[in-house]
């Protein structure tokens, strides 16, 4: 593997670890209080974006390096890291449809359901974790 793709993943996924743990700490308010404050709404709705666009630049780094198939869209990006064993398949089909939330965030900002925002950092939070071992896990095992 080539040593700075491996760097840039690297460097991503600390991104995505910072991302992750700033939106853990606004997971607790309702998706009133993150319309109401103008602030807290602006920094949740840009970090789940960087979180998203770290998942969706590390999953295109992958499959540049190993050479996949072009994926059609930001979910296909994750399906097909499932469909050739970097992620288990499993949770690939379980974590795609959270990259539909990235495409909201940034061509729909006018019309974000907080509601959806709010249960993805509530119930959903951990998949990023878990996205960041398995390639973690994938990374040390391609050396």
């Amino acid at each position: 593997m080539n040593g700075q793709t491996k760097k840039q993943m690297l460097e991503k996924l600390d991104a995505l670890r910072k991302y992750i743990k700033f939106l853990e700490s606004y997971k607790t308010y309702s998706p009133e209080e993150i319309e109401d404050n103008y602030t807290v709404q602006s920094a949740v709705e840009r970090n789940m974006h960087l979180a998203l666009e770290c998942v969706i630049d590390i999953g295109e780094m992958l499959i540049s390096l190993e050479k996949l198939e072009k994926p059609a869209s930001n979910r296909e990006i994750i399906l097909l890291l499932g469909k050739n064993k970097i992620l288990p398949p499993d949770f690939a089909r379980k974590f795609a449809p959270a990259m539909g939330l990235r495409n909201i965030l940034v061509h729909q900002y006018d019309k974000i359901d907080h509601e959806r925002l709010q249960r993805h950092m509530k119930d959903e939070i951990e998949d990023f974790d878990i996205f960041a071992r398995h390639i973690i896990k994938y990374l040390k095992k391609s050396k």
